[in-house]
């Protein structure tokens, strides 16, 4: 707490830790990581919320009354949000490819999950507008119309174009190879403001179905822009629907298709809200931080909240200088060398200049699946050859593959569009 008001301490995910990649592990690692970072043992938490009952069987929480569970998911994305945009009021849009089961009962099927949802705030309390979902997965007998969200939609390419739905990233980084071969599919707008398409219209699209070390031929691009034109047309609507809907000029998005930096952009560009704001952690990694402000809200509802918006996105895995000391002494090849803070940029700049690839490693880890500069790979933009460098032999990867530019603040008009 700082002045009444409660403040995020520290939020970090398991993968951080037990170095898996989208680690399912139970975040054993994690919890005792936040405990020791916030300087109390567990007998000091007040409350756990979770958002299913089995969160809270494999950790010996010694707590009488205070566990609480959230069985919405979406909700927990709108809490991560909302919260900590500084808003007093906002529309809030949660898009994913996944939710919370049996949250929606339609067709008479009970394995039914929530996809998206709108939903606005007012104060301390978010209200539900409307939510639409599907099933948990594909079922026989379904009618060939049956709706489905853009979320499924995006996933199902992803899975043609031979990878994992965690991979929706490769997905919009090819749709700028591509030509625009293929029509957008077309989309249902519902009376709820949502908008969604249908499980058949796929179909005709599955000879390009790819393995995970197949060649991508145009028709993969053609196919990936599809997908990303389709998902940014179906989010301004979804997001015009919210604003006509809740009569809001703020919105606060969360959920893992706002990953999409394209629709972002086009949500500040193209649509009436005056303020957005785009959690950090939007995919499922922020959840735990939702889960933890809407529990404190509805335990202490009269707590009023910041005004402040939360920018930062490091309250992650922080380690000094004797544990870095300790991983690299007596490696092979390692010359640890101690220059100071202005020493390192020198020594960096100089490097980078010589066409040297670096680790950039400074400060708190990021929440949420993006590197933004404190754990970071850094290149010379200047030379032609440095793209397909860092992606042959640093990171392993396909090389269509972007970076994120990084310049000084004062050069970003020259090279940024913000207006």
């Amino acid at each position: 707490m700082q002045r009444g008001v409660p403040l995020l301490v520290v939020a970090v995910e398991q993968e951080r830790l037990d170095r898996i990649k989208y680690s399912s592990a139970y975040p054993t690692e994690t919890i005792e990581y936040c405990l020791r970072y916030a300087g109390i043992g567990l007998e000091a938490v007040d409350l756990v919320v979770g958002n299913h009952r089995g969160a809270f069987e494999e950790y010996s929480f010694p707590l009488d009354g205070s566990i609480e569970t959230l069985n919405i998911r979406h909700l927990s994305h709108a809490a991560s949000a909302y919260c900590l945009s500084g808003f007093r009021e906002s529309a809030i849009l949660t898009l994913d490819g996944g939710g919370s089961q049996n949250v929606l009962l339609p067709y008479g099927i009970e394995d039914f999950v929530e996809r998206q949802a709108i939903w606005k705030g007012i104060g301390n309390d978010i209200l539900e507008v409307s939510t639409s979902g599907s099933p948990a997965r594909p079922m026989p007998g379904l009618p060939p119309n049956y709706p489905l969200s853009i979320g499924n939609m995006y996933d199902q390419v992803t899975r043609l174009l031979g990878w994992s739905p965690f991979d929706a990233g490769k997905t919009m980084g090819l749709a700028s190879y591509a030509s625009d071969a293929y029509p957008e599919l077309p989309v249902a707008e519902l009376p709820n403001g949502h908008s969604i398409f249908t499980v058949n219209l796929l179909s005709q699209y599955k000879h390009l179905q790819r393995s995970d070390r197949g060649a991508i031929l145009p028709e993969h691009q053609d196919l990936a822009r599809l997908a990303q034109r389709t998902l940014e047309e179906v989010i301004l609507y979804m997001a015009n629907s919210a604003h006509r809907i809740t009569n809001s000029s703020r919105l606060c998005v969360a959920g893992g298709v706002f990953l999409n930096g394209l629709a972002n952009y086009r949500i500040l560009r193209e649509t009436p809200f005056e303020e957005v704001y785009f959690f950090p952690a939007c995919n499922d990694g922020g959840i735990a931080i939702g889960n933890a402000l809407y529990g404190y809200y509805l335990h202490n509802p009269d707590v009023p909240r910041t005004n402040e918006p939360l920018l930062s996105p490091y309250f992650g895995c922080e380690y000094n200088d004797r544990d870095i000391e300790s991983l690299v002494t007596g490696v092979d090849g390692v010359d640890v060398r101690y220059c100071g803070p202005d020493g390192v940029v020198n020594l960096a700049a100089t490097k980078l200049g010589e066409g040297q690839i670096l680790g950039w490693f400074q400060g708190r880890s990021e929440i949420g699946p993006r590197a933004l500069e404190n754990r970071s790979i850094l290149a010379d933009p200047s030379d032609p050859r440095t793209k397909d460098r860092v992606n042959s032999k640093v990171k392993h990867r396909e090389p269509f593959r972007p970076f994120a530019p990084s310049v000084p603040e004062e050069y970003v008009r020259e090279y940024f569009d913000l207006d």
